[in-house]
């Protein structure tokens, strides 16, 4: 049996930021300015996060996954992995969709700083293909683009 309850809500729109003395205090860090800026170009900047281990296994046995957005039109690629060190043979063949896709290649690169994309072989991989590294400091929400 369903049943279905009408419950009319209303929201204060005058007061977006109500809360804000609240939620300041209660934040272990001090907030970031909104980044508003976006690159120029599509794959001038691309974002990288890894989410897992899932607490629940797919049926595949995926239990990581990685997503890469692009800064400029906010367009995500969604990757299941079985193990976290699947991540950087991944972004290889992501590097190589988008530059076909794009006839382009992507030129700045921004990640957590995880082992994935810090090792020596990563990091002489993106200097090879020409693509700049960029790190967020440790412990902080910097890669807020891929953060969500």
């Amino acid at each position: 049996m369903l049943l279905l309850f009408y419950c009319p809500l209303t929201f204060l729109l005058s007061t977006p930021n109500l809360y804000v003395a609240c939620q300041t205090a209660k934040s272990h860090n001090l907030p970031f300015n909104a980044n508003v800026q976006r690159a120029s170009h599509v794959l001038n900047l691309i974002h990288c996060d890894i989410w897992g281990p899932a607490p629940i296994m797919s049926s595949s046995n995926f239990c990581y996954y990685i997503k890469f957005i692009d800064d400029h039109s906010h367009f995500i690629w969604f990757y299941p992995m079985t193990l976290k060190s699947q991540a950087f043979m991944i972004f290889k063949q992501f590097q190589t969709l988008v530059k076909v896709q794009f006839s382009c290649k992507n030129k700045n690169f921004q990640s957590d700083g995880g082992a994935e994309f810090t090792s020596n072989h990563s990091q002489s991989h993106l200097l090879d293909s020409n693509i700049r590294h960029q790190m967020s400091c440790p412990y902080t929400p910097q890669n807020g683009r891929a953060e969500c």
